[in-house]
């Protein structure tokens, strides 16, 4: 049944990952930024203020997506097992 559903289920899951990712690098730009705009007055800080928000909607447009994906394959999973338990 998985195999029927695969291009759904693996976009998904490879969109749930990149989300994930993206949220990870969050806190690590936040490093940098306090350690390059705050301490060292390097970089200006709306330059890791644009960088952090582009992440942020980058990864809730991922995570959208992904749980769109993810309740279709789920919706079409349940309705295989019910024509199929139908059939029997």
């Amino acid at each position: 049944m998985v195999k029927a559903h695969r291009l759904t289920l693996g976009t998904a899951l490879t969109l749930s990952f990149t989300g994930l990712v993206l949220q990870v690098q969050i806190p690590n730009l936040l490093n940098e930024a306090v350690t390059n705009s705050l301490q060292k007055h390097t970089v200006a800080l709306s330059h890791y203020v644009t960088l952090v928000l582009a992440l942020a909607v980058a990864a809730g447009i991922s995570a959208y997506i992904a749980r769109l994906f993810l309740l279709r394959t789920a919706y079409a999973m349940e309705f295989d097992c019910a024509t199929s338990s139908t059939r029997i």
